[in-house]
């Protein structure tokens, strides 16, 4: 399954052309749907749910929210569904992310809160899934069909979700989708330097012992979506972990035998997240740090330099090293990253 692995890691930068045509299209329409649901409920808060990728791609979009003044939050849908849907009331804009629109946990909440008068949009990469009755606005993530692991539906739904967000704000216009233009551009220029790059880092995973993925802000979805690809196509246990928690504690596992991975793109922690990655470092652990930042040297920390792109779409750029790294690493290992054993593309159960 080696190359389709591959052929979906290079596809996302069409993929993503996609998306932005799509939306750039109907971008009047869209922020006049807007307009009229804001009209009608007035919601006061944004909370994005959904499992897994879904789930881990709404963060850049909810941070971005809460930076331009709306409130917001991510929460699991199991969790949302069984514990905290008081949460939930008529001033809530509720945006579910499910890839297949058939993820059982949100189906369930759907199910739970129908007697509910509040605002529901779905993010869907099937538009014409079951559940699409019972919101106000289906947006389609517009990533076509996928055979391995969340490859570029994730790509897709992160940038979906930012054009919510944008929607949301007011701000959907001319200038993102220049923006998102340009990033997937950079994206399709630096696919071959990384997978080459990517080589001798994967080498070096197959000897370690335990991986931990580092960040904070925006990237903390790549660290979080890195860590669950690993552990589906690789079967290789790996935890993704704030920057500030993993000083809190954890930092004790670092040495011979750890392997992290630290994003660090350009902004008000980069040099924290520098200092943590060239400490442990010295501790013995092998550090492999991912930014966009030219400008200051990381003397002894193996780097992965990306393209710099406006801060929300960071993600994009950063799980692509990590998907080459995984394709390397089964490379390396003739390893079958295809399909799964325990579970399917679509999770059906709780």
């Amino acid at each position: 399954m080696f190359s389709s692995l591959l052929e979906e890691i290079y596809s996302q930068p069409t993929a993503l052309n996609t998306l932005i045509d799509h939306t750039l299209s109907s971008c009047k329409e869209l922020n006049q749907n807007v307009t009229k649901s804001y009209n009608r409920k007035k919601f006061n808060k944004v909370i994005f749910t959904g499992m897994g990728s879904s789930l881990f791609a709404s963060r850049s979009a909810s941070i971005y929210l809460i930076n331009n003044g709306i409130h917001s939050c991510c929460i699991d849908t199991s969790e949302l569904l069984h514990y905290t849907s008081n949460i939930l009331d008529e001033k809530t804009l509720l945006i579910l992310v499910s890839q297949s629109g058939r993820t059982i946990e949100i189906v369930k909440l759907l199910e739970s809160i129908k007697k509910l008068d509040l605002e529901k949009w779905l993010v869907t990469n099937d538009e014409n899934c079951e559940i699409t009755n019972q919101v106000s606005m289906v947006y389609n993530t517009h990533a076509g069909n996928e055979k391995n692991t969340s490859i570029k539906t994730y790509t897709n739904t992160v940038l979906s979700l930012i054009f919510c967000a944008y929607l949301i704000s007011g701000k959907l216009g001319e200038n993102i989708f220049k923006d998102c233009f340009e990033a997937s551009e950079l994206i399709n220029g630096s696919l071959d330097s990384l997978k080459k790059k990517t080589i001798d880092i994967a080498r070096d995973l197959v000897g370690s012992d335990f991986l931990s993925l580092i960040a904070r802000g925006p990237s903390l979805s790549t660290a979080n979506q890195g860590s669950l690809i690993i552990k589906e196509t690789l079967r290789k246990y790996s935890e993704s972990m704030s920057s500030g928690q993993f000083r809190h504690g954890p930092l004790e596992i670092a040495g011979e035998g750890h392997f992290a991975i630290v994003f660090a793109p350009s902004g008000n922690t980069y040099d924290i997240n520098k200092n943590l990655a060239a400490e442990m470092k010295n501790y013995g652990s092998n550090v492999v740090f991912i930014t966009d930042n030219t400008d200051k040297p990381t003397k002894n920390l193996n780097t992965i330099i990306l393209p710099k792109v406006k801060k929300e779409l960071t993600p994009l750029t950063e799980i692509i090293p990590i998907e080459f790294i995984i394709y390397n690493y089964a490379a390396i290992k003739d390893f079958n990253t295809g399909g799964f054993s325990r579970i399917s593309k679509v999770t059906i159960s709780e």
